[in-house]
């Protein structure tokens, strides 16, 4: 007798077909739950990590004042393009350099945080010549909205949506 006269038991190509489907489907079930579960889960009693300083400090400005300190940042960053071309440049010449020079690309480094440091000093002042001119009231309300986004875990914000 040949092999062929009794077929092995098994599935047919539809139904294998159907199979498959049928677990995509109910994958996409699962996740769709497990992922609305993880959105909407209570997050009291978790802390997640917390905002940076400087994000909050900028978040809870009143808009036009976000929109100044925008405006000042971005005059700054198209102040210093040609200073990154010629820094990225710098610094690939300096990987690049055989023996490699750890000293040279040291300097890169140092120069590249005196900018940031700059810059970061430039929008403090912005920012401190802001808050000088706000009134008791409103620097209360900015400290007031600054703790709670500090402090408040994300996802239960609470600032004030006139800002």
């Amino acid at each position: 007798m040949t092999e062929n006269a009794h077929p092995k038991p098994g599935l047919s190509t539809r139904l294998r077909v159907v199979f498959g489907v049928s677990l995509a489907l109910n994958l996409l079930v699962i996740g769709l739950l497990a992922g609305a579960a993880l959105r909407f889960a209570d997050t009291e009693g978790r802390r997640p990590l917390p905002h940076s300083l400087g994000t909050a400090m900028y978040r809870e400005m009143p808009r036009e004042d976000r929109e100044i300190l925008r405006k000042n940042a971005q005059r700054r960053a198209e102040q210093s393009r040609k200073f990154r071309i010629s820094e990225a440049t710098a610094i690939a010449d300096a990987l690049r350099t055989s023996p490699f020079d750890r000293n040279a690309l040291q300097e890169v480094l140092d120069k590249q945080a005196e900018q940031r440091i700059g810059w970061q000093k430039m929008t403090q002042t912005v920012w401190l010549n802001r808050i000088s001119r706000m009134s008791v009231e409103d620097r209360t309300e900015y400290a007031d909205r600054l703790y709670i986004s500090m402090t408040t875990p994300r996802g239960k914000d609470h600032r004030d949506q006139n800002r």
